[in-house]
This record gives structure tokens, sequence and C-alpha cells, in this order.
């Protein structure tokens, strides 16, 4: 039976360092790409039909060879970003499984300790055209989940593997962290590809999508307020080119100090996700550094 390997996020997880750099030189698999094709909008999205269904799964068999195939889409774990959520994640991977059908499907999730993945979601927020400041993202956070409670249920991440088990079975399921390819890309490399079933390619450890420092998202913020974005509607010119601009080599050797969102914030963050967290250490293995 042909494999069919998705991986399916999370955000601001090296999604695209994996994309460019590793899948497409991994031997003896097919890459499917996922920008809009073969559903991925679909399952995202959108409450599948019976049709719909049938329509991606014919889409993958047509497009799939007879060995291991490997899709890449991060947006296929849910969005961290504060707009409203389409679908929900557990939906998601329900509707993988369906079009799956004729494959032995596999999954890898790549996780990310919660206030180092806020913080990397805000700073991409903000490069996006927000003039937010932190408390008011997170304000939008809350809101989007219903509230506090909502936000720590999603952000809570062993309630989503148990599920991911519960699915595709454990064997089938590989969960990586993005703290464990900072701290051993080595390691990572070599299970993220025994779990595939191939080699380690030859690639280049270096981060494909750089983040505004400190001073770069204070500009930013201040900036952003004339642009008319997605992120900021409110704004009087149609353009983005602020990140053209605060994206510059210069700017990153002249202000080299990373940006950290507020102390008491990250505390707060630790102490809400240190159950959830010590659960998926206790009975997942999943620790984060």
């Amino acid at each position: 039976m042909r494999t069919l390997i998705w991986h399916v996020g999370l955000h601001k997880t090296a999604s695209t360092f994996l994309q460019h750099e590793v899948f497409p030189k991994l031997g003896g698999v097919k890459q499917l790409t996922s920008h809009g094709k073969y559903g991925t909008v679909d399952l995202m999205n959108k409450n599948l039909s019976q049709r719909d269904v049938k329509r991606i799964r014919g889409e993958l068999k047509k497009r799939a060879t007879a060995g291991t195939n490997l899709l890449s889409c991060e947006g296929l774990a849910g969005s961290a970003y504060p707009r409203r959520p389409v679908k929900d994640r557990v939906q998601i991977l329900d509707d993988i499984k369906k079009v799956s059908q004729g494959f032995k499907p596999k999954v890898i999730l790549v996780l990310r300790r919660q206030d180092k993945l806020i913080e990397s979601v805000y700073r991409d927020y903000v490069r996006g055209g927000a003039v937010d400041d932190f408390d008011t993202f997170m304000g939008r956070l809350f809101r989007r989940w219903g509230g506090r409670g909502g936000f720590v249920q999603w952000f809570s991440f062993s309630a989503y593997v148990r599920e991911l088990h519960k699915m595709f079975e454990k064997q089938n399921v590989l969960v990586l962290t993005q703290e464990g390819l900072k701290a051993s890309p080595t390691h990572f490399m070599e299970s993220l590809c025994r779990f595939i079933g191939t080699d380690v390619p030859a690639y280049h450890n270096k981060p494909r999508n750089r983040s505004y420092g400190a001073v770069q998202m204070r500009l930013a913020r201040k900036l952003n307020i004339l642009f008319k974005t997605r992120c900021n509607p409110r704004g009087l010119i149609p353009l983005r080119i602020v990140p053209a601009i605060l994206g510059r080599e210069v700017f990153f050797r002249l202000f080299p100090k990373p940006y950290r969102i507020p102390e008491a914030w990250r505390k707060e963050l630790l102490e809400l996700f240190s159950e959830d967290n010590r659960i998926l250490k206790e009975k997942y293995g999943i620790g984060f550094s």
C-alpha cells in the first residue's frame, strides 16, 4: 500500500525550513506541494461533503507515487493567529483520515513551547502589518477562542497528540519540537528521516524566515499605522512595503537585540501550560527546553 505522510505544522515551528531545505531532498519520497493543491485549503476551511472527500482523494491518488509520498502544510494543525477559526483541528484530522483512504497515512507534528510560539506568532503578526502592542494582541487571542479558557484549551497540546494517536495509531505519528531542532539538529533530522523511511539529506541549517528584533518591532508598529493591510484595515495606503524595508540585512546588523515578550506575560504563560506540558513529557515523552 502506498504511504502518504502529512506534515501538519504547527505554524512557526521551522515549517518553511523543512519545506524548502529538507523535504524536496529526501530520496525516494515524492513531495506533493500543498499551495492550494490536493484540497489543503478545503481541508483547513471547509466542512467536507462526501463529494469533496472523493475529489481530494482522487487527486491524491492520481499524483502520488507507488512508494512514499509527503504533503506538508502547516495550516492543517490549525492556526495560532488572532483570526476567527474556520474549522476545528480535530475535524481536520478526521478529514485527513477520510481522504487518505487507500493509503497508509502517517502524520508529522512539530510543537513549540507555548510562550515561544506566541512570541513568534506576535512578531510575524506585526511583520504582517499589525500595530497592536503585546497586551492588545493577547486580548485578540483570548477573544478568538471565546475567552481565556478556550485559549488555554487550544494551546494545550496533549489532547491533540492523544487524538493523533487515536486516529492514526502511535507508530504512525511523529511529534518533534522546534526546541529539539535548535538543540540538536542531527538528532531531529535522524528522527524525522527514520520515521519517513529515508536517509538524512545534505541540507543547510539556516533559518528561512528571520524575525524582527526589538528595534524593528517598535519601528514596524509605528510605520504600519500608515499602511492598509489585512492586519491593519484602517491604514491609509494600500501597500505592504514595511517588511521590505525593515527586513534588510543592515537592520539585523545594526540592531541585533531580539524581541522578547514582557516577562510578566512569559511567566503567566508558563504557569498556564505547566500541567499540560508535564503530561506531554510524562505520557508522550515530549519535552520543551
